[in-house]
């Protein structure tokens, strides 16, 4: 803590006390280096260049892999004008190693951090000796961000290019084929802020290549960057390639503007263009996007995607033509915008489509149509929904997706239809737990999010009753079967699995893992107050820093006074230091002022890391602003 406010204090007094118990004959610990170097780049002394260069957490990994961690990177551009001579100077005389040794990685990180634009010509010749750069190299031109760079970066994944030119794109090859992608491809989140406008009109050359792999790599780039000005180019380019750049997407619709849409719709008449812009479509629409999207339902190319948006936006006067879109005669070909449409309606919650929705899956049974109107029966819920899922039950149409549209109904009445078709199976719990899980297969799922209205009684009564121990696989099913769904039933059933823990009767679910881990998680992430001292218990012979980053990530699901509560308990009872450390750097978290007292008792403690400890916890709870930046976490 010393060391980090000092080296936020700018002045020589801060320097020489840091000078003096940092370098030799000082042998500080080595945590405690790294720490002062960080302090020595804030105060930027030239004569601790050397000490910094060697100690200094720079984002180098294993296998050379980096990271550029944006308050580093912003630290090292500001840093004053001698001593970034002085380091640079030190990491100019590791630029003489080869390619790919951990010296050279170092060097070409802090010069590409520090701004260093001899650095291009130094890249540049290496390109030339080596013909491909490794992905530090790659990163670096980008982390540098100027035409320069970029221009550089350019020929780099064109000699890439013209390598997976001569290699066929088939399964026997992806092996050779990934090897020459991976030093270009980039999965780091630092990227979104290390693109420059001086390196996008390369990145725009890139996409635009006639060079389908060329255009891939660089299309993949702009989409994991989310470069929303660039993402256009990405869409004409996909047009003109058939689809070749239609590949999964990393949320880049969260940085377009419905206002940045329009401009692109609006600047091309070509409707395989407009078609690939719908991939693109603004998270936040605007009447003005739903207008366009709505004359799209007049277009056949479009009229899918369009309605799918529609639905997603709420767009409730779009109904109509949805419905009308059901209910017209098609051919097999726009059997996909039947779907789309049945989709949006579902999310429109729609009533008045239950009759165009129970007419489509009679006319299509056995298609993915007629599981997507189902399932939009399901999420709409009414009265009617229900009657006429059932009504399609008796029929015997689309049996893979009418039960979990019953149970997404959740009514009682729809409860006991399902429950009373699963009693009829000599594999009806099995049966059951699958349909359940089958909830998420039309409308996706997110972790945290459950359906809290279905009827879930006579439910977990019938799986509670019908459970034994089975294969592995049975076993997941049946603690998986409650994945979607959320209720006093559902987590009564948690928390008696749960309590099986070290018991005969917890199954072997998956690799090894028993069935109770997974009721405990499951509990967890529902902010159930039971699994607190379960996860406290976990991963117990971690060492202290890490036990703490992974309880605290597991505890951040539950009310903070009630995680407090059942931390202060064992920091009473604590024996020996390893524990009371935990639970102190735990309390600091999740306490509040009252806890102080308790904290306080430990700031004179014998042993001095659980004196730090509380200290950091004691501040925490205090004065959160008094902690200083980057404080290590114990």
């Amino acid at each position: 803590m010393a060391i980090t406010m000092l080296g936020g204090l700018d002045c020589p007094e801060a320097t020489n006390v840091l000078v003096q118990h940092l370098l030799p004959p000082a042998d500080p610990h080595t945590y405690l280096k790294g720490v002062g170097a960080k302090a020595f780049v804030k105060l930027g002394h030239p004569a601790v260049a050397e000490f910094v260069y060697r100690w200094g957490w720079f984002g180098v990994y294993r296998g050379n892999d980096t990271y550029y961690h944006r308050e580093q990177l912003a630290m090292l551009r500001r840093v004053k004008p001698d001593f970034r001579q002085a380091l640079a100077e030190h990491a100019a005389r590791d630029l003489d190693s080869p390619s790919g040794d951990p010296k050279h990685a170092r060097a070409v990180y802090v010069l590409a951090s520090l701004g260093d634009k001899s650095l291009v010509e130094h890249l540049k010749n290496r390109l030339s000796e080596n013909g491909l750069f490794h992905n530090y190299e790659n990163h670096a031109l980008i982390a540098l961000g100027t035409d320069a760079a970029g221009a550089l970066f350019a020929k780099s994944v064109a000699a890439v290019g013209e390598r997976l030119a001569r290699i066929p794109n088939d399964a026997a090859n992806d092996h050779a084929r990934y090897d020459l992608i991976w030093p270009i491809q980039f999965v780091e989140a630092d990227n979104r802020y290390l693109i420059t406008p001086a390196f996008e009109p390369h990145l725009v050359r890139l996409v635009e290549s006639d060079n389908l792999d060329v255009s891939w790599i660089a299309s993949d780039c702009v989409k994991r960057c989310q470069i929303g000005s660039l993402l256009y180019c990405i869409a004409a380019a996909s047009a003109r390639s058939n689809g070749w750049l239609d590949f999964p997407t990393f949320g880049e619709r969260s940085v377009v503007t419905a206002e940045l849409w329009l401009d692109w719709w609006r600047k091309t008449s070509d409707p395989s263009v407009k078609k690939k812009l719908l991939r693109f479509a603004p998270l936040c629409p605007s009447v003005e996007v739903e207008e366009v999207l709505r004359a799209c339902l007049d277009i056949g190319d479009l009229r899918g995607q369009a309605a799918r948006l529609l639905g997603e936006y709420g767009s409730i006067r779009s109904a109509p033509i949805l419905r009308q879109i059901l209910a017209e005669d098609a051919q097999d070909h726009s059997l996909l915008t039947k779907m789309e449409a049945a989709h949006a309606l579902g999310d429109l919650r729609d009533d008045a489509a239950v009759p165009f929705l129970k007419a489509m899956i009679s006319a299509y049974p056995k298609s993915h149509a007629a599981i997507e109107a189902a399932a939009s029966l399901g999420v709409i819920g009414t009265p009617e929904a229900e009657k006429a899922l059932i009504a399609l039950l008796a029929e015997g149409n689309c049996q893979e997706g009418i039960v979990p549209a019953l149970i997404t109904c959740g009514s009682p009445s729809a409860m006991a239809v399902v429950i009373a078709r699963a009693k009829t199976r000599p594999d009806g719990p099995e049966w059951l737990c699958k349909q359940a899980r089958h909830l998420s297969s039309t409308r996706g799922w997110t972790r945290g999010r459950y359906y809290t209205h279905i009827h879930t009684k006579e439910l977990v009564e019938y799986l509670d009753a019908s459970y034994q121990p089975m294969s592995p696989t049975q076993n997941w099913d049946y603690v998986h079967a409650f994945e979607q769904i959320d209720s006093p039933d559902v987590r009564r059933l948690l928390r008696r699995w749960a309590e099986w823990s070290g018991t005969s009767a917890d199954a072997i679910v998956r690799e090894g893992i028993r069935m109770s881990y997974f009721c405990i998680r499951e509990l967890k992430y529902r902010g159930d107050e039971f699994a607190i001292p379960y996860i406290l218990d976990q991963r117990a012979g971690e060492k202290e820093d890490v036990y703490v980053h992974i309880a605290a990530d597991g505890l951040r699901h539950f009310a903070s006074s009630a995680v407090a509560a059942e931390v202060c308990n064992r920091l009473s009872a604590a024996t020996d230091s390893s524990q009371a450390v935990r639970m102190l750097s735990l309390l600091g978290r999740f306490g509040d002022a009252s806890h102080e007292k308790l904290v306080r008792r430990f700031l004179d403690d014998p042993d001095d890391l659980v004196a730090n400890v509380a200290c950091e916890s004691f501040l925490r709870l205090t004065d959160p602003l008094l902690v200083p930046e980057g404080w290590r976490e114990v």
